[in-house]
């Protein structure tokens, strides 16, 4: 077989008309949910969807088919405070099965709170207060479907249940996320499609609430050992809206990433520091992360006093990891990993031991050679193995 040869291990023509059925439901429908756009974690606001980059957890909601790039057990957990009394929480769980570490299957739990809003009748007399939830309840689903230029192509789908509370109103519907995520032959991009919230809308007060089924294309290519370019077209197929974003990832230290992104506005009103969103990363341990972002309001809610929304994420990792060690074995994986040695693309960072006496041994000529560069952050030391090739 061919060096790049492009193996199946699905049929091609069940996804193809698995795509073409749920597109062409999704062009049926009507107008958008503004809850979904409140189903990000901190890392996938502050880079801008990122549907080709982000893995675990932090994929749902962008682009399910991230859940595959797991080799262990993930929880998450994520709290977003927001105007009016409004709060918004976040937990997920995920585990690989399987003999291999594959196959992901993972469990998610989002709630929209708003409480103590004032309640009047027709004549406009206060007749007490009333709150209202939002909930999605998600059953996700991630595993490698072919091989292509020796990378794995990753493909996940999630069921989600929603439902919607107002005082003594209720609804209820369920939507589908279907998504693809490869990297292009042996060049350090990845792409990523996704096709979310395909379903028919929840019938509110005797009006139906359409879902915003949207298309989102996405790309990110790391230019190296700290930097990646991320960037995501979207388009809401339901109201007919195209979106842009850029995003960008700084990796300071193994332990510290900075992000930022901009997405293009659609209109005059649109224009703003809402379109901007910037956070951090941090590696509080190797199998826990600590992310935060900020999103700043439009400029009506900035005069009023509210400067912007904070996100912040917690993700922990349990069970076995499985840890490449070489730059083709980790693009097996199709991971865009930070520099914690945990499925990195582009090198591999180990613990630094300390330095053992051992007896001198005769060095055999060899073509290849490695190189190493320090780094340490508190009683921590790291170092990269960057290999390196000799001219013969």
């Amino acid at each position: 077989m061919a060096k790049h040869a492009f193996t199946w291990r699905l049929p091609p023509f069940v996804l193809t008309a698995g795509f073409i059925f749920c597109s062409s439901w999704a062009l049926g429908q009507g107008t958008t949910d503004a809850l979904f756009k409140l189903e990000r974690t901190a890392l996938s606001a502050s880079l801008g969807d990122g549907a080709a980059y982000l893995q675990g957890l932090h994929a749902l909601g962008v682009n399910p088919a991230g859940l595959a790039a797991n080799r262990s057990g993930e929880f998450l957990a994520q709290y977003r405070p927001l105007i009016l009394n409004t709060n918004l929480t976040l937990m997920g769980v995920s585990h690989p099965i399987g003999a291999a570490k594959r196959t992901n299957l993972g469990l998610s739990y989002l709630s929209l709170d708003s409480s103590n809003f004032d309640k009047r009748d027709e004549t406009g007399r206060s007749v007490g207060s009333f709150k209202s939830r939002d909930q999605i309840i998600g059953l996700h689903g991630g595993w490698p479907i072919a091989i292509s230029g020796g990378a794995d192509v990753l493909f996940g789908m999630s069921f989600k249940i929603v439902k919607k509370e107002v005082d003594t109103y209720n609804a209820s519907t369920t939507a589908m996320d279907f998504g693809l995520r490869g990297f292009l032959g042996r060049r350090p991009l990845a792409l990523g499609v996704a096709l979310t919230n395909v379903g028919r809308g929840a019938v509110f007060v005797k009006q139906e609430v359409p879902l915003p089924t949207t298309l989102v294309f996405s790309g990110a290519y790391q230019t190296g050992t700290a930097l990646t370019a991320l960037v995501s077209v979207s388009r809401n197929i339901r109201e007919r809206i195209n979106d842009m974003t850029a995003g960008m990832l700084y990796q300071v230290t193994p332990l510290l990433s900075l992000r930022g992104r901009y997405s293009l506005p659609q209109g005059a009103l649109s224009q703003g520091v809402q379109n901007l969103g910037a956070g951090f990363g941090f590696r509080v341990s190797p199998g826990m992360a600590f992310d935060y972002a900020f999103q700043p309001y439009e400029r009506a809610l900035q005069n009023a006093g509210y400067a912007g929304s904070h996100i912040i994420t917690l993700t922990t990792k349990f069970g076995h990891q499985a840890r490449p060690s070489s730059y083709h074995r980790s693009r097996q994986t199709g991971t865009f990993n930070d520099r914690t040695g945990e499925g990195s693309n582009f090198f591999t960072i180990k613990r630094r031991e300390p330095a053992q006496e051992k007896p001198k041994k005769e060095e055999k000529p060899s073509k290849k050679k490695k190189t190493e560069s320090y780094y340490k952050s508190g009683s921590q030391e790291w170092f990269i193995i960057v290999p390196q090739t000799e001219n013969p």
